[in-house]
């Protein structure tokens, strides 16, 4: 009974009595069992009965479980039947031979695909554009378009320039700024 009171957190008391026995066991104390009674008895009726449990109840309660558990793991089974006619699909399985629900849970679930793939697409794009704005703008850290069209057009083509080379072709505008 000490364990049950420590591992459940409540308050309890014990009277044991046998046929051939004189005198009854007590636990915690014949005073603790009297104050435990006591406040029991005070409480209201509705306290006293919120946590009683019968059988019959906790059975019930142990099947709604079950069935949530149930109605969760066939939803995840039906979103993998799901994942691979789409994988079937797109390696060029017929779509023939599917009902009409299957195919409309397809439909939902290529569009909810494609949204997954935009909302992470605009994620990097809006993490791209934020690095961009967070790099210096020195002269020297920063090349060009144009220099850089003509170094991948001189790596393409065999030609190496060294960076002070004056015969590497120069990035410049009509007014001679960079």
């Amino acid at each position: 009974m000490s364990e049950l009171t420590i591992l459940c957190d409540v308050q309890a008391c014990a009277i044991i009595y046998g046929k051939h026995d004189t005198q009854d066991e007590v636990w915690p104390s014949s005073v603790g069992v009297q104050r435990t009674y006591t406040k029991f008895k005070t409480m209201l009726s509705m306290e006293q009965t919120k946590k009683h449990l019968n059988m019959e109840t906790f059975l019930r309660q142990r099947i709604e479980k079950e069935k949530d558990q149930l109605r969760k793991q066939k939803k995840k089974n039906h979103e993998k039947e799901m994942s691979i006619m789409m994988s079937k699909c797109l390696i060029g399985r017929s779509l023939q031979g599917f009902n009409m629900e299957d195919l409309n849970d397809l439909g939902w679930m290529i569009n909810h695909k494609v949204e997954e793939i935009n909302r992470k697409m605009k994620k990097v794009n809006d993490e791209l554009a934020q690095n961009e704005q967070s790099k210096p703008c020195g002269k020297n850290t920063t090349a060009t378009s144009d220099q850089r069209q003509n170094d991948e057009h001189a790596a393409s083509s065999g030609i190496t320039y060294g960076d002070d080379d004056p015969t590497r072709p120069s990035a410049t505008s009509a007014d001679g700024g960079a």
